[in-house]
């Protein structure tokens, strides 16, 4: 028998917390991945509104770096009167974000629902005749790690987010055509958008911005994958001005940001030309 030291016992301790809260927050994604016999990687991400976006931005990490060819990402939430009360303790969901007929009225719009979209290498998705609604170019993400509220370090971040994106696909600001902002009411991290988004794109050419949570709602988790599927469904529209290069923003209250580049099709892209 060997004592373990201070030190050693401080480590199994924080090892045993952090395998209880690992398999505490990935238990449904286990059951479902068991119900319906499903295999490969499972996790899941939290990082407050813009989990369900971080979640597909990790399975195109893991496509391409060679760990899977295809992956179910997206998000989930389903609302309860417990989650409503934190977020009325938490000062953001107030008497006037239930006037649902007014978009112009600030405040924190919850809703709920499910998002999943299939994230797939290209051949893997060639092989089997599957239709691809468009490619994931380039994904960014960035925390802003200031405490104490400072607006111009969580623009800074919201900036860095995008950049990552873009500097991944090898684009230039002027080369979007549309970025479908996180805009859901909440006035703090909506302005730094706002900031972010004309830092980085300037006054001469504007993109054209989509705000899709403004008729949606806040669906927290699963905000992120439904703002893919707007983008999605906006690049595929035959509409007189074509966007086929769209930036998904995701950003949340505490700090957490990512950003996820789409272009359209090769079939797409030959319309287009």
């Amino acid at each position: 028998f060997k004592q373990k030291t201070a030190y050693e016992i401080r480590l199994s301790l924080v090892g045993s917390e952090m395998c209880i809260e690992t398999a505490v927050i990935n238990a449904s994604t286990g059951q479902t991945a068991i119900c319906y016999g499903l295999s490969g990687e499972n996790t899941t991400i939290s990082t407050g509104l813009s989990s369900g976006l971080k979640a597909i931005a990790r399975a195109v990490d893991a496509i391409r770096s060679g760990r899977s060819t295809t992956l179910l990402a997206g998000g989930v939430e389903e609302l309860s009167d417990e989650l409503k009360l934190a977020f009325v303790d938490s000062g953001m969901f107030t008497a006037s974000t239930v006037n649902k007929n007014n978009s112009d009225v600030p405040g924190f719009r919850l809703s709920e629902g499910a998002a999943l979209l299939v994230i797939e290498e290209e051949t893997a998705a060639a092989a089997r005749g599957a239709r691809a609604f468009g490619k994931v170019a380039g994904v960014g993400s960035a925390f802003d790690v200031s405490i104490d509220g400072d607006q111009q370090s969580f623009v800074d971040s919201v900036v860095q987010s995008m950049r990552l994106s873009l500097d991944e696909a090898c684009f230039r600001p002027n080369d979007i055509d549309c970025v479908v902002t996180s805009q859901n009411g909440l006035e703090f991290p909506d302005e730094c958008e706002r900031q972010a988004i004309s830092q980085l794109f300037g006054c001469a050419h504007p993109p054209r911005l989509l705000a899709p949570k403004a008729i949606i709602g806040e669906s927290l988790g699963a905000g992120g994958p439904m703002q893919m599927i707007s983008a999605l469904l906006r690049m595929s529209q035959s509409l007189p001005v074509r966007c086929l290069r769209i930036l998904v923003n995701s950003i949340s209250y505490d700090g957490h940001c990512c950003s996820v580049l789409l272009t359209g099709t090769n079939s797409q892209n030959a319309f287009e030309n």
